[in-house]
C-alpha cells in the first residue's frame, strides 16, 4: 500500500483524528510517488542535497533530504522520481530515487481517504475509516491542545 504523511488533530472526544490534505510519500510496493529536482547542500564537502518539490513544500515547508551516498549519483539541476520517508523528528528524507524526464508522472493512486477523514469531523468516524482504509500505521502521536501533530505510516517507520 502506499506511505503517507498527514496531521493529527484531537476530536471533541479526545480521540486523535487524520486531518486533510494527506501526502503519498511512497506508491504501492515501494514505487516512486513525487518528482523534484536535485539541488547540492550548501556545504559541498559534506556531500549531502535536497530535492525540491513542489508538494513536499507545500506540505512540510522545506525540501526533501538526500544523503550523501545518494547525492554522489546526481548532478545539480537533475530531475528525480522519488519516494521518501519521515525522519524521528518528522523531517522528510529520501528513501530510494532514480533520474526521470519531465514526462515521468507517479501512478495514481487513490487517497479519497483524506477526503473522508474530513466530512465526520468531530464525530470519532474520521480516523476509524481512515484506520480501515490504510495498511500500516505504524506510530500516532499527537497533542492534546490541538496545534497539530504528525502521523506516520508506512514500513520505514522504527
Amino acid at each position: 500500500g502506499d506511505t503517507v504523511a498527514f496531521f493529527v488533530h484531537w476530536s471533541s472526544r479526545g480521540q486523535p483524528q487524520a486531518s486533510s490534505p494527506m501526502i503519498r510519500l511512497s506508491g504501492p510496493g515501494g514505487s516512486y510517488a513525487l518528482k523534484g529536482t536535485f539541488k547540492q547542500g550548501k556545504d559541498a564537502e559534506k556531500g549531502f542535497g535536497f530535492i525540491q518539490c513542489t508538494e513536499t513544500k507545500e506540505f512540510f515547508g522545506r525540501d526533501v533530504y538526500v544523503n550523501k551516498d545518494m547525492a554522489a549519483a546526481l548532478a545539480p539541476g537533475q530531475l528525480v522520481a522519488f519516494s521518501a520517508y519521515l525522519n524521528r523528528d518528522g523531517m522528510p528524507n529520501v528513501h530510494a530515487m532514480e533520474p526521470c524526464d519531465e514526462t515521468w508522472e507517479a501512478t495514481p493512486g487513490d487517497l479519497s481517504v483524506s477526503l473522508q477523514a474530513d466530512i465526520d469531523k468531530g464525530k470519532g468516524k474520521g480516523c476509524k475509516r481512515a484506520w480501515n482504509q490504510m495498511d500500516d500505521w505504524s506510530s500516532w502521536a499527537g497533542d492534546p491542545c490541538g496545534w497539530g501533530a504528525w502521523g506516520w505510516g508506512g514500513e520505514w517507520w522504527g
